[in-house]
């Protein structure tokens, strides 16, 4: 037993924990690079670039075009229509209606005989508008036509717009319009609308 003493007995020892290395962190991965846009892509990718200039193009070319439908006259010279003061025709008798409610004041001008009388006048008084003059114009004229068919008073009573070359052109030929006879004694009034479309002229 004191033999057993005398040897150092054997401690056990621990062992030493071996460190282990600390995990990596992740590391993020690189964020791809994004390719340069070129002038083509970056005008397709913003569709408002060059808006305002695009606009104000459009609303320039809108303005030119509605000056272009506008009615104009031009410069050139009025063409004095080639008519002649008509005859003078017989007045009808306000009694031949067979109408007791006409009496003697007669039936006046009907609108189909007007009509009929000045359409193939009419069309010569266009060449009052200038050539190369576009759109439409619309004069009203008043026309106090007596029981003979002649014009004895006449009044534009809306020129349409037309300059007063043009006016007193048109006003000088209709003084001459032939109308049908009828059996007023005292004169009709006739308002007409009278519209010329380039040098035409229709009613």
């Amino acid at each position: 037993l004191l033999d057993m003493l005398d040897e150092p007995m054997p401690m056990p020892v621990a062992a030493a924990p071996i460190p282990r290395p600390a995990p990596a962190s992740p590391q993020p991965a690189p964020r791809p690079q994004a390719p340069q846009a070129s002038a083509e892509s970056i005008e397709f990718a913003n569709p408002f670039a060059g808006s305002a200039d695009r606009f104000a193009a459009d609303q320039a070319a809108a303005a030119a075009a509605a000056d272009a439908s506008k009615p104009w006259v031009s410069d050139g010279p009025v063409r004095t229509p080639n008519v002649s003061t008509p005859k003078p025709k017989p007045c009808l008798d306000p009694m031949a209606s067979g109408d007791p409610d006409v009496g003697l004041e007669g039936v006046g001008l009907a609108a189909s005989a007007v009509s009929n009388a000045l359409r193939p006048f009419l069309p010569k008084v266009g060449s009052c508008l200038p050539s190369g003059s576009r759109g439409m114009f619309e004069v009203t004229a008043s026309f106090q036509v007596g029981c003979d068919g002649r014009v004895t008073g006449l009044t534009i009573e809306d020129t349409g717009g037309l300059p007063q070359r043009v006016v007193d052109c048109i006003q000088g030929a209709l003084w001459k319009a032939p109308f049908p006879s009828h059996d007023r004694q005292g004169g009709e009034v006739v308002e007409l609308p009278l519209r010329f479309t380039g040098d035409a002229l229709d009613f």
